[in-house]
């Protein structure tokens, strides 16, 4: 529809209108509606509002978030434009500041100053790599030290086996490692193993079933002068 000189047309209705309503703004021979997130503009862009405020639910002015030029909310994550030097995260809404040339900092993000978005988050440099390598290598170590104890006990109760084997062969506790001497003489010779209320140190005496007479070293005349050991004798004659 056209509007007789000096009315308007206002968009989306049928009106002509004299001036331009709240929350529009003239373009050409027509009022246009401003951004939803403006209460003023000068475009339908929401860089058109004022600085620093948005048009709540309540239908009054409200302040944005200190790190937002626009907005939709008074929330840090509800900006729609940033101050200088800032650029919008378009997944987190959020203003990050911008990168300087030949700053290592991580913080920041690599704005595009046509759309004041940001289009990457920066490269590390040198130093961040290394932080990075000494972090995965400290979570290795972390993981490696809590299988040290386990396989420290296995090796220490695997020594104190084999140990403790080496020290009964070499004091002959061992029923393989027992020794005996065959004896000149027959079955019919006086042999045997004394009285238990005996005290005389004799060595145990045994014949076979060929007649051969055989003696058991006795341990009372080491050196060492170990404690008797209970030994299954018939277990180690069996043995021979």
């Amino acid at each position: 529809m056209a509007c007789a000189p000096p009315l308007l047309e206002l968009q989306g209705t049928k009106l002509c209108v004299e001036h331009c309503p709240h929350r529009f703004y003239q373009l050409n021979d027509m009022f246009k509606q401003c951004h939803t997130s403006c209460q003023t503009c000068t475009d339908a862009s929401p860089q058109g509002c004022l600085t620093g405020r948005y048009f709540s639910e309540k239908e009054t002015c409200e302040p944005c978030d200190s790190s937002c030029r626009h907005c939709t909310g008074l929330r840090p994550d509800q900006c729609l434009t940033c101050h200088r030097g800032f650029a919008l995260h378009a997944v987190e809404r959020r203003c990050t500041r911008c990168c300087q040339a030949g700053v290592n900092d991580t913080d920041c993000c690599v704005c595009d100053g046509r759309s004041g978005l940001c289009v990457e988050a920066p490269q590390p440099k040198s130093g961040d790599d290394q932080v990075t390598d000494l972090n995965v290598s400290s979570a290795a170590q972390k993981h490696t030290s809590a299988g040290v104890p386990i396989a420290l006990l296995l090796a220490l109760g695997l020594a104190l086996a084999v140990f403790a084997l080496v020290k009964a062969h070499a004091r002959k506790k061992l029923c393989w490692g027992q020794s005996y001497e065959r004896l000149n003489g027959s079955a019919n010779m006086p042999h045997g193993v004394p009285e238990p209320d005996s005290g005389d140190e004799v060595d145990v005496v045994y014949t076979s079933r060929g007649g051969s007479v055989y003696r058991r070293y006795s341990f009372i005349h080491e050196q060492d002068a170990d404690p008797p050991h209970h030994v299954d004798e018939s277990t180690c004659l069996n043995q021979m």
